[in-house]
């Protein structure tokens, strides 16, 4: 599973892709209309690996267990999401607590599933399940 990560990470980076994906992806996320939003560059680069990394497998047959797998060892924190004053989405892949876990195996799932896997089309997808219709 190393040799995978070291190549998807190879691609991410090739050429400065890394970059160009993360500017895509921050300005797909200001594009579409969501509001306010906290995330690292590590968190973007994170999701993106992780669905680089899936759109390699096609024969998952769970993808939810999947994701899963994919944050052992990732700490635990409580209160990730307890970061803003105002009421902002959170994206943080680099400490979790229960909820946390759920949600961005939720939302990896059903990015995945999309036509068009991305960084602003897993937001949409966390925000969705956050927050009641989607709306904060």
């Amino acid at each position: 599973m190393e040799t995978l990560r070291i190549f998807a990470d190879r691609i991410l980076y090739s050429m400065g892709m890394g970059r160009l994906l993360f500017l895509w992806g921050f300005v797909s996320v200001l594009s579409m209309g969501l509001s306010a939003q906290t995330y690292t560059r590590a968190d973007s680069l994170k999701v993106e690996r992780l669905l680089a990394e899936a759109a390699l497998r096609g024969d998952v047959t769970n993808w939810t267990l999947y994701f899963a797998e994919k944050f052992i060892g990732t700490p635990y924190v409580a209160s990730t999401l307890e970061v803003n004053d105002e009421e902002e989405l959170v994206v943080n892949l680099r400490q979790l607590d229960c909820t946390t876990l759920v949600e961005n195996v939720v939302a990896l799932t059903l990015t995945v599933r999309e036509p068009a896997p991305s960084f602003a089309a897993f937001c949409r997808n966390l925000e969705k399940i956050r927050y009641r219709g989607g709306v904060r």
